[in-house]
């Protein structure tokens, strides 16, 4: 080799070493995806880290603390996919069915009985996984389009509305019905792509889990089509097989759905306080009243300014047709759809976000089918997707400059976008981080409730029966329980004024002036209650108890009986049936009763108990010994 060509040899390598030195330094695209992916993660985990050590709230009670179901662990798996969601906690029928969800909730008592913390960190861990997939999903959606990708999953994981989704560990159905959602779309992507048969039957799995989770995820089927046609290049029409698909596995959880819960409707009617559309005269203003809360449903999610856990009647309007509120929320729903439909030909990304905001916000609205409220912000998880991909892709369309280089610069291209976008994200993420504390417990919620929805049924109600409760009582002198049960009715009757067909806030002054050793009160607001709804159970079993502490047996049996033929399962009600006529000395009625309850909840330590004892009464101390024993494994503070 000659002397030239070495130098030139020299030369070229050097080139080729400084070259790759300085590849080695510059960021390559996947560089920076894995750098905003963990930003993601870490943001995730930011905003919601004030909530690991929160304790149990609202819904918490009625699915963990108060559900006897949730609280046999591991061992209710089984008895959680046969029956309905509040099973466990509530004897009226409900229309929800939720066993993925409520599955998680028993896993989690069983890892850590009453240890709220153990389900908080889940949450939040769902939450940060549902943030990565979240960008990663859309990075292949929008092949490489990594403004749009970050600043849409930005936005979600910093969005102040969704704070009861993460910070309320009931609502883990919300995160999972969604990240079982997303699992299902990004499966579906993935078949378009490769064509292979393995990415739609895990399309079909997630989907079967996401809404086993969470029933309004059927909305996501469809948005399927949608993914096909916005994001591959394959014409619509040939996007029947993942549809149908996943169809089917829809009417599979619907037949699963219908045989555990039977003859339930699409939804039971609600009361005004559950679902404000129900005091609506007519169907209009039941449908303008609907598309106003959209509108509040949209402003909320983009500027929090007001953010409450409750909304019931009568806080929020019933709007008419000539209201200014319904005009604008109906103007700026159509404006939005009808920029998406003039966006569907260029495929255009906008299009899309808006399209599977609609859907997926459907059931929440009221317009198609009457759901159990009228408003929560945590319907608003899976949704806001939708607007927050819109706002990202706005803020690129407007503030990005397009870049004539061969590769985009991320930085370069976008950074005034970058800039307004951390601004928006850094005060998202500054409200939920302020507004976390709220969910601690209880107490924090319900006097939160107070100040943002003072008019609201459900929040006066919420404080009284919180106050009255035996955990607030507990420890307290005989005045200071008292003065809390005198300040439970006092929100009580507020809950009453506001909606004086109102039965449980009746039911709960009636318990609370019971515990106040006022027993013509007591009946007084039970029976004003059972005049509302003189089907419910419980405040004839109430009503039979008052009856039976003053000595009245034969009123008291009479309640105690009309409970149980409202609900023949109400083991309660059968003890107390059993009590009536163990005070009259008639201990064969009162045995049959007792074990009637016992049938009814083998773990009523009550029945058992006083079954042991009227066995004893009648000289047959095995069989006593036997029921009192199993009481008291039950109940050890029985044991005397």
């Amino acid at each position: 080799m000659s002397r030239q060509k070495a130098t030139r040899k020299e030369k070229f390598s050097s080139q080729s070493s400084a070259k790759q030195s300085e590849n080695n330094f510059k960021p390559t695209t996947n560089h920076i995806q894995k750098y905003l992916a963990a930003i993601i993660v870490i943001v995730s985990f930011i905003v919601y880290a004030n909530t690991m050590n929160h304790g149990y709230a609202l819904d918490d009670y009625s699915s963990i603390i108060e559900n006897k179901s949730t609280q046999k662990g591991f061992d209710a798996i089984g008895e959680i996919f046969k029956t309905s969601y509040r099973y466990g906690y509530i004897f009226v029928a409900d229309e929800l069915y939720r066993p993925v969800a409520k599955s998680v909730l028993a896993i989690e008592w069983g890892i850590s009985p009453n240890k709220p913390s153990t389900a908080h960190w889940i949450n939040i861990l769902l939450f940060m996984l549902t943030g990565w997939l979240l960008f990663k999903t859309l990075v292949d959606w929008l092949k490489g389009n990594l403004f749009v990708a970050f600043a849409a999953t930005l936005f979600f994981i910093t969005l102040p509305i969704h704070t009861e989704a993460v910070a309320n560990i009931k609502s883990v159905d919300e995160i999972l019905g969604f990240l079982f959602g997303l699992l299902m779309l990004r499966s579906i992507h993935k078949y378009n792509v490769s064509g292979n048969t393995m990415s739609l039957l895990k399309a079909a799995l997630w989907f079967l889990i996401a809404i086993f989770s969470k029933e309004s995820s059927i909305t996501l089927l469809a948005v399927i089509p949608l993914v096909e046609y916005f994001f591959s290049d394959k014409p619509l029409k040939n996007s029947w097989l993942p549809t149908v698909v996943c169809l089917g596995v829809a009417f599979i959880f619907l037949a699963i759905r219908s045989k555990v819960l039977g003859p339930v409707g699409i939804s039971l009617h609600p009361s005004i306080t559950d679902n404000m559309l129900m005091a609506a005269p007519n169907l209009l203003t039941r449908t303008t009243t609907a598309i106003y809360l959209l509108g509040l449903y949209l402003k909320t999610i983009i500027a929090p300014t007001v953010l409450t856990f409750d909304n019931s009647f009568p806080q929020l309007p019933i709007i008419g047709i000539v209201d200014w509120q319904f005009i604008v929320s109906g103007i700026v729903l159509l404006s939005m759809l009808f920029i998406a439909i003039n966006g569907w030909k260029k495929k255009e990304i906008y299009s899309f976000a808006i399209f599977y905001f609609f859907i997926t916000i459907s059931v929440s609205s009221n317009l198609f089918v009457i759901i159990g409220t009228h408003y929560g912000e945590r319907l608003m998880y899976t949704p806001s997707f939708g607007i927050c991909l819109l706002l990202a892709v706005i803020l690129q369309r407007f503030l990005s400059k397009k870049s004539e280089e061969q590769k985009p610069n991320f930085l370069k291209d976008n950074k005034l976008s970058l800039i307004v976008m951390i601004t928006i994200s850094f005060l998202y993420g500054g409200l939920t981080i302020a507004r976390n504390p709220i969910w601690e417990n209880n107490g924090t919620l319900y006097s939160s409730g107070l100040i943002s929805s003072p008019n609201s049924t459900r929040v006066q109600y919420y404080m009284g029966n919180h106050l009255i409760k035996e955990d607030q009582l507990a420890g307290k002198s005989p005045q200071q329980q008292d003065s809390i049960l005198n300040a439970g009715i006092g929100y009580l009757k507020v809950a009453v004024k506001l909606t004086p067909s109102f039965t449980d806030a009746w039911n709960q002054m009636g318990i609370a002036y019971a515990r106040l050793k006022n027993p013509q009160e007591a009946i007084k607001c039970y029976k004003e209650g059972l005049k509302y709804n003189k089907n419910d159970p419980t405040v004839h079993n109430n009503l039979g108890t008052v009856y039976f502490t003053a000595g009245k047996f034969n009123e008291a049996l009479a309640e105690f009986q009309e409970a149980v033929r409202l609900n023949p399962r109400y083991s309660e009600a059968w003890t107390n049936i059993g009590s009536c006529y163990g005070s009259g000395q008639q201990f064969d009625n009162a045995i049959a009763n007792f074990e009637k309850a016992i049938a009814a909840d083998p773990n009523n330590a009550m029945a058992n108990y006083y079954l042991g004892i009227t066995w004893r009464s009648k000289g047959n101390e095995t069989l006593a010994q036997n029921y009192l024993n199993r009481a008291y494994s039950i109940n050890p503070s029985l044991r005397k």
